[in-house]
């Protein structure tokens, strides 16, 4: 039995409430009861035939709410105003006023340590490294997220987040991101020209020189990797051990493949985590081919397969000579054709009379035949 102080406790999803109240509660054989509404589904009540109505109003009502809070947060935004969620490193919200950014002296240390680091060239992963080496603490530490308290690391997302967050110039921005509607949970990224950029609302931990500049760096130290084509194992490859995925890489500048094991590349360095297990891709295909020739061979009868390939190859002979023949009559066609057109033209030019034109083109029908 299930027992609420009214419908909506139950649930704001008309389509999924009345489901649970005419056809899973039954089909349990659960007792479903709406203390306000007076709706029991043991019995046979008026009321009962009422819930799909109060059902959708209820819906309505958190739709309406949920355009309302929309409305507001958007309102705020606009404002520059701060709407909520995870604060950046280096800021703290104002004991006088929730929606205003204040600098958190600690986290503005370690961002522009951060940024320093960048604009001397360190690559990414090479100033995590650093970071840990110096047991600078993580974000999740410094603002005492339980949840993160036990990882030890600096993550190069981590990194690369807080170097091109222009909020460090001063600036809030907001709504990077959306939902498709109240019932919807799945977040949908919205482009750079639809976010909440309000400029010179909090002061800036970065100048806009220094911003600039670890952009351009970024730019400059891409990798220059590039996919020559999809490979047989592609996404197929993992680690026996630790069971990580192994991915694939070619570069500009080399001929082969590489297999690379971006679990150790991000951890191997900071921590024992397995090997590095690189080698080269074109001998793992060949070594995986010739191991499942085989597995196979273990349950094929090598003559019977002989026969069948014989046949394979007869039939593909005997296709190709029907091939052949049909190209050859399309072309002694087309010069047929040719041919004929041209006498037609003798004929209206008098050249030749009308019975010499019956006669030849009747017999060029005859070999068309």
């Amino acid at each position: 039995m299930v027992i609420t102080k009214n419908l909506s406790r139950l649930g704001r999803d008309h389509i999924q409430t009345d489901d649970y109240i005419e056809k899973w509660f039954p089909e349990h054989n659960v007792r479903y009861v709406s203390i306000m509404e007076n709706i029991d589904t043991y019995g046979d009540l008026i009321s009962n035939e009422i819930a799909p109505i109060i059902n959708w109003s209820n819906e309505n009502f958190a739709k309406q709410t949920s355009k309302r809070i929309k409305k507001t947060f958007k309102e705020y935004r606009q404002e520059g105003k701060w709407t909520g969620g995870e604060i950046p490193l280096g800021y703290k919200k104002d004991p006088n006023n929730k929606y205003h950014f204040i600098i958190d002296e600690k986290g503005k240390e370690i961002v522009q340590r951060i940024f320093n680091l960048a604009l001397a060239n360190n690559s990414i992963d090479k100033i995590a490294k650093i970071l840990i080496k110096e047991h600078i603490p993580l974000p999740s530490i410094i603002k005492k997220n339980k949840r993160n308290l036990n990882i030890n690391l600096w993550s190069n997302n981590t990194i690369k987040t807080i170097l091109q967050n222009e909020i460090y110039l001063g600036h809030m921005i907001q709504g990077k991101t959306t939902r498709l509607n109240h019932k919807s949970k799945k977040i949908i990224y919205l482009p750079k020209e639809s976010w909440n950029i309000v400029k010179n609302t909090h002061e800036p931990i970065i100048d806009k020189e220094t911003f600039n500049n670890v952009q351009l760096l970024f730019k400059t130290n891409k990798n220059n990797s590039y996919k020559s084509h999809d490979y047989i194992l592609k996404g197929l490859v993992k680690c026996h051990e630790c069971k990580h995925s192994i991915s694939l890489q070619t570069y500009l500048k080399r001929k082969n493949c590489y297999t690379i094991y971006n679990y150790y590349r991000k951890y191997g360095s900071k921590k024992k985590v397995c090997t590095a297990h690189r080698f080269n891709y074109v001998e793992l295909e060949n070594l995986v081919i010739t191991s499942i020739k085989e597995e196979c061979l273990k349950y094929i009868d090598k003559n019977k397969l002989k026969e069948m390939l014989k046949n394979y190859q007869k039939d593909n002979q005997i296709t190709y000579n029907i091939q052949s023949n049909i190209e050859k009559s399309k072309k002694e066609i087309s010069i047929l054709d040719r041919q004929i057109k041209e006498i037609y033209n003798d004929k209206l030019e008098g050249i030749i009379i009308k019975e010499q034109y019956q006669n030849i083109t009747q017999n060029k029908y005859e070999m068309l035949k």
